[in-house]
């Protein structure tokens, strides 16, 4: 039972968690990405520019989506390694997919293509171990090897900084945004100038996350 709380603490802070008082789905080992959670940010809302009623939408679509992905888990129950890791890829793509569709009908075309970019940058260097963006990137065999042995490192950074927190969650959060920020770079080192000008294309305008206990400007 501890081992189970702790994986819901763990999945309410890492990456996308750190941003949003709605502890959103994250990755396990870098797969599951940056999800429809967001929408329960109110810095990611403001940039948005929702209406009140969007607003009281995204809030309960939010709620909604982290409980429906927390029952989820409970059919992780009995797998462990590489089994576990496979079933919560295979439920966070379905679960996420499902969530976008939700949001999509709660947004205006101009708000849904910058929501997509908003994820895209919370998801940071998970983007070059997505098939489908490494394929349009052009991620060479040997850039996926190095980028899978950031994103395992930033996983081991994330468990070391929780434990060190002691359920701080607002010292959790600085420290995260420290890590992702730090592997991110990291990342785009390892890219060829035609990839990053891409990259920074599917990113659009650079969004500042805020961590926990911090307002949104």
């Amino acid at each position: 039972m501890v081992k189970r709380r702790q994986s819901f603490w763990m999945l309410g802070f890492l990456s996308v968690a750190l941003l949003s008082p709605v502890a959103a789905q994250a990755q396990g080992r870098g797969g599951n990405m940056a999800s429809p959670a967001l929408m329960g940010n109110p810095a990611v809302q403001k940039e948005l520019k929702l209406s009140d009623e969007q607003i009281g939408k995204a809030k309960s679509f939010a709620e909604e989506f982290r409980t429906a992905g927390q029952e989820l888990m409970s059919q992780l129950e009995g797998l462990e390694g590489e089994d576990r890791y496979k079933k919560q890829q295979e439920l966070n793509k379905s679960h996420n997919a499902s969530g976008m569709k939700d949001v999509e009908a709660m947004l205006k075309p101009e708000q849904t293509k910058r929501f997509k970019q908003v994820v895209f940058q919370a998801r940071g260097v998970d983007n070059l171990s997505d098939p489908e963006i490494a394929k349009s990137l052009k991620v060479t065999d040997e850039q996926a090897e190095k980028v899978k042995a950031l994103i395992d490192d930033q996983r081991s950074q994330y468990r070391e900084a929780m434990q060190e927190s002691n359920g701080d969650r607002q010292a959790a959060g600085e420290k995260f945004l420290v890590i992702r920020k730090e592997t991110n770079a990291k990342a785009m080192a390892l890219m060829s100038t035609d990839q990053k000008m891409m990259y920074k294309e599917m990113a659009g305008e650079p969004f500042e996350f805020p961590a926990v206990g911090r307002p949104a400007r």
